[in-house]
């Protein structure tokens, strides 16, 4: 039986099913039915637009995870610094101190800037550090060094995920969210393309038979991966 899509599917469940749909479609011997060939167009601009808005979606995760993970350098770098001016040797604490003295001028404010901002005051960090008299106050701090180029190695991953993350943006300007376009393909799939293969499919079995079975089994498999999803969290909860 041909049931309608789960509404509260994910994007990339609701990308999947309209791919399949869509090969499936191509496949068929149907000829000439231009309504249905209609709604398959449609749905394979929609699947499209969905493709492009989860990758765009993950790449600007992954950018702020990326961001995440040179905050964490920079704040493990600040508490390496401090403990260093603690320390009851003399020449690490006179060490500790330099390089604290440039640190301070950046702060930890510096996490709460802009990415572009934060970008250029990292790497301006960075050669602050590469002077020829910060080489031996660094060299004396326990793990100093190792922590920036921890810190130089996540912002260079910071700036390629984010390059990545603006190729694929492109210059949209008004972006929509992989959630809006996926409720679209949704909406068709559920209100045109099953409504209208319920229909045919009691009139000429023959023709649409086949496809009208092969998109319910395709739906179906998504609707238990929802149903399963929803029993788990349920199941977490109780």
């Amino acid at each position: 039986m041909l049931t309608k899509l789960m509404t509260n599917c994910r994007a990339t469940e609701a990308g999947s099913a309209s791919n399949r749909i869509l090969i499936v479609y191509r496949r068929t011997t149907i000829n000439g039915d231009t309504y249905l060939e209609n709604i398959m167009v449609s749905l394979e601009k929609q699947t499209k637009d969905l493709t492009t808005a989860i990758k765009r979606d993950r790449a600007k995760s992954a950018l702020k995870e990326k961001n995440t993970a040179r905050n964490n350098q920079w704040r493990s770098l600040s508490y390496q610094l401090l403990g260093a001016i603690h320390h009851p040797a003399p020449v690490v604490h006179a060490a500790g101190e330099k390089v604290y003295h440039v640190f301070e001028k950046y702060g930890l404010a510096l996490m709460r800037k802009s990415y572009a901002t934060q970008t250029t005051l990292i790497r301006s960090f960075l050669m602050d550090l590469s002077e020829p008299d910060m080489q031996q106050p660094i060299k004396l701090i326990s793990g100093c060094r190792e922590r920036l180029i921890l810190l130089e190695s996540a912002q260079e991953e910071f700036e390629n995920s984010r390059l990545k993350w603006q190729t694929i943006r492109g210059k949209e300007r008004k972006l929509v969210s992989a959630t809006q376009i996926k409720q679209q393909v949704v909406s068709l799939v559920n209100k045109q393309l099953v409504d209208y293969l319920r229909a045919m499919q009691q009139v000429d079995d023959a023709t649409y038979g086949d496809l009208t079975r092969t998109v319910a089994k395709m739906i179906a498999e998504i609707n238990l991966q929802v149903k399963k999803r929803a029993k788990k969290k349920k199941t977490e909860k109780a």
